[in-house]
């Protein structure tokens, strides 16, 4: 949440975040405060996460899937919680560093697996 927050606020001094998506994001973000139990999860526990497709119906946005959790219903949501585990050195160190091309070195893997994830998802809805 701290970290979507913080994006959100980014986004909001940049003048990259049009006043009507703030607002309509609070109550996503609300949502997806109340979809984690109160306690921490369990360490070493996997949290499954799903981003669903685009709809390509604009009255309808993406879903943001936690198994056995719930959901949330957002485009920005949901693209600035998967772009928020890539970006830097990311909240998961476990997510950020999995080696998705063996052959080129986990570094290297790391590098290329963020540049894709940016490029997908800058390029959704253009």
């Amino acid at each position: 949440m701290r970290t979507l927050t913080a994006r959100l606020q980014l986004a909001k001094s940049r003048g990259t975040l049009p006043a009507e998506t703030e607002t309509a994001v609070q109550s996503p973000l609300r949502k997806l405060k109340s979809v984690f139990p109160t306690t921490k999860l369990s360490k070493g526990n996997p949290l499954d996460v799903h981003l669903t497709a685009p709809t390509g119906d604009p009255t309808r946005q993406r879903n943001l899937v936690f198994s056995d959790l719930g959901a949330v219903e957002s485009d920005w949501v949901a693209e600035e919680f998967v772009l928020a585990y890539f970006e830097g050195d990311g909240i998961s160190p476990p997510v950020s560093t999995v080696p998705c091309w063996p052959k080129t070195g986990p570094l290297n893997a790391q590098v290329q697996m963020k540049k894709a994830t940016f490029e997908r998802l800058s390029s959704i809805g253009n």
